[in-house]
């Protein structure tokens, strides 16, 4: 049904989120609902050739957990894959997302004024944080970075003011006084885990800050040897660089040989140059294939041979891309035979897949088989790509150049307690200060809510009629009460009329009630108020007879007992919630009498300029509708008129 209707309003687009939920892999595992799903989904793509301008696309993370025929000619035959962001992409991202913070400090000690008052340097400042921060942000994905900056801000608005959150009150703050710093975005850092991270591990992570002059040297030539090995990775590596790679050298330098696309560090911190290597290398396909990945490949549903197979073959399919391996030789040594076999059978193809692997020392790489029954395995693979690193060597130049931030931190210790004990005052003298309470805001109410909004407004209203015409006419039933149920005649209303007083009884009351035009309690006692009226109007107050006077006490009595009745006999909610309904609704009423008068102002003054009678009771649906009527009819009789000369036009014609 879904791909007929489709084809019906072509050109169309049917789109699938989520379609590994929808399509999953056909297996023994899956029940038959999701096999017959599959199937169906499979003929209906066949045939969509048949079907003109209809695309189908679907979308998924987990693009291992589709059925394969899926993924074949003539289906889904074109993929597209958005890998997590890089660095320039992350810190454009970071950019469009603090675009709209005008006071964000870079430093530790940097405020918004300075900023503002260096003009260009605040804006350089601001570039070079964002730079950092997309550096630190490894593996994060658009909406992880969206998220980041939401929580530093609320960091910076914790510290700011506390006090807030103590108060269940809306409070008016001073957003300008809010200065997001470095410390938010590190503290906001902390509390977020991003969405690649809470799957598997990210392997891709930028050197340790106080280790990256030290490994400098050893990071910088293996860039080299793998600018060699991988072109697709040299344009990358070249503006780590910055200069061009000398292939001879390197070759002859390092030893590695251009005819294997491997590579494997060995020595101390191969892991770290490893890692580093992988986040100067982000911009392309990344896939572990260690034990830990391979056991929680698709859910954990596959062996790790099966696992194996089916990364690289993703790999290839995303090429060019990179296989990475930590621990070389103790994966080596506790793999099954059938799993090392098929990775070796699988890196004897010929692909445009890098494979980078880390040991521990070049020297026991040879003997990695040796108890497994396997020897060689290691030349299969890497051949002479192997780079061991030294770092004991380093001259005391360097060694000291690598511990200038340590000093430096360790320098600036006394200045940043300082610093945190300024801080922690200005938080305390923040937290104190008193903030004004937030004007109350009216929720307006669209749609289903309104609708269910008057639904309970009108609900209320009538359980409300529902008691005071009860209590009604429980008076109506009272004898001492009968002299009030009596309806006024003519004479009597003419004489209230000519008193000013608004002649009632106890049946006019239940009549207002039903009509609801009496919908309050206090709308209910000033009924009652004029009933008062009414009775010392007619029974002449306390001036007549015995009998008048105790007539007019008792409409005073029948209203006292009323008013305490309000007070006792109704609930307090439906009493307080009527009234401000009413207000509400009269309030309305009025703001709508009010641009109605004033439209018809506005009409009245443009028709007199255009010296028009002046008639604002004009139906304008009625004018409209003439309008088109005599349209219809002008058209009516052009036709008519074109009639009749086509009729004269053929009579000429027949007669010559």
């Amino acid at each position: 049904l879904l791909f007929e209707e489709a084809q019906k309003k072509q050109p169309s687009i049917i789109f699938f989120d989520e379609i590994d939920g929808l399509c999953p892999v056909r297996s023994s595992k899956q029940d038959q609902i999701h096999n017959s799903i599959v199937s169906t989904l499979l003929a209906l793509m066949d045939g969509l050739d048949n079907r003109g301008q209809v695309v189908v696309i679907g979308a998924t993370n987990r693009i291992d957990a589709v059925d394969s025929a899926l993924r074949r000619p003539g289906r889904f035959d074109r993929e597209l894959s958005f890998p997590l962001p890089n660095v320039k992409a992350r810190k454009e991202i970071l950019g469009i997302h603090t675009k709209s913070i005008a006071n964000l400090s870079a430093n530790k000690g940097s405020s918004s004024a300075s900023a503002g008052e260096s003009g260009g340097s605040g804006d350089g400042e601001k570039e070079a944080f964002l730079e950092d921060l997309a550096h630190d942000c490894v593996g994060y994905c658009g909406a992880d970075l969206k998220a980041l900056c939401t929580e530093a801000s609320l960091q910076a608005l914790r510290r700011h003011y506390p006090q807030i959150y103590a108060r269940e009150e809306k409070l008016v703050i001073d957003t300008d006084k809010i200065e997001i710093q470095r410390e938010d975005f590190k503290a906001a850092a902390k509390s977020i885990t991003p969405a690649s991270q809470r799957s598997g591990v990210v392997h891709a992570q930028p050197l340790p800050k106080h280790l990256a002059k030290c490994l400098s040297g050893s990071v910088e030539m293996v860039r080299e040897a793998v600018s060699v090995l991988f072109n697709p990775a040299e344009g990358a590596l070249r503006d780590k660089l910055g200069r061009e790679v000398d292939y001879c050298r390197v070759l002859k330098e390092y030893g590695v040989s251009p005819i294997k696309k491997s590579l494997c560090l060995c020595g101390e911190g191969a892991d770290l140059v490893a890692r580093g290597l992988l986040h100067d290398l982000e911009s392309l396909p990344c896939f572990a294939i260690g034990h830990p990945d391979l056991l929680s490949f698709a859910g954990g549903g596959h062996s790790p041979e099966e696992a194996l197979v089916k990364i690289v073959c993703e790999a290839r399919k995303l090429a060019p891309s990179i296989l990475y391996l930590p621990g070389w030789e103790a994966w080596w040594s506790t793999s099954s035979y059938l799993l090392r076999s098929s990775f070796l059978s699988l890196m004897a193809t010929d692909s445009d897949v890098f494979f980078l692997s880390t040991g521990e020392d070049a020297a026991n790489l040879s003997s990695s088989g040796e108890g497994s029954g396997d020897q060689g395995g290691e030349s299969t693979v890497f051949d002479q790509n192997v780079i061991s690193l030294r770092f004991g060597d380093l001259p005391a130049e360097k060694k000291m150049a690598a511990f200038e931030d340590v000093l430096a931190a360790v320098r600036d210790e006394g200045k940043a307690s300082h610093r945190a004990k300024a801080k922690e005052e200005g938080a305390s003298a923040a937290a104190m200060e008193d903030l004004p309470l937030a004007p109350a805001e009216e929720q307006v109410l669209e749609g289903k809510a309104l609708a269910l909004k008057l639904e309970e407004e009108e609900e209320n209203l009538r359980q409300l009629r529902i008691i005071m015409r009860n209590q009604i006419l429980k008076l109506l039933c009272e004898h001492r009460y009968r002299v009030f149920s009596e309806p006024l005649d003519e004479g009597e209303r003419k004489e209230c009329e000519e008193k000013g007083v608004v002649g009632t009884d106890l049946l006019q009351i239940l009549k207002k009630i039903d009509r609801k035009e009496v919908a309050s309690t206090g709308a209910l006692v000033a009924c009652f108020g004029d009933l008062v009226s009414t009775t010392e109007t007619l029974y002449g107050g306390y001036g007549g007879t015995n009998d008048d006077a105790k007539i007019v006490s008792r409409s005073h009595a029948l209203k006292d007992q009323m008013e305490l009745w309000v007070k006792t006999g109704v609930p307090k909610h439906l009493s307080e919630s009527s009234e401000e309904i009413l207000k509400r609704r009269g309030e309305e009423e009025r703001k709508k009498a009010e641009a109605e008068e004033k439209m018809k102002r506005g009409t009245r003054r443009q028709r007199a300029s255009e010296d028009l009678p002046v008639d604002i009771h004009v139906d304008i649906e009625a004018v409209a509708r003439q309008l088109r009527q005599e349209a219809n009819q002008k058209k009516r009789e052009q036709a008519l008129r074109e009639q009749e000369e086509e009729a004269a036009r053929q009579k000429e014609e027949e007669v010559e």
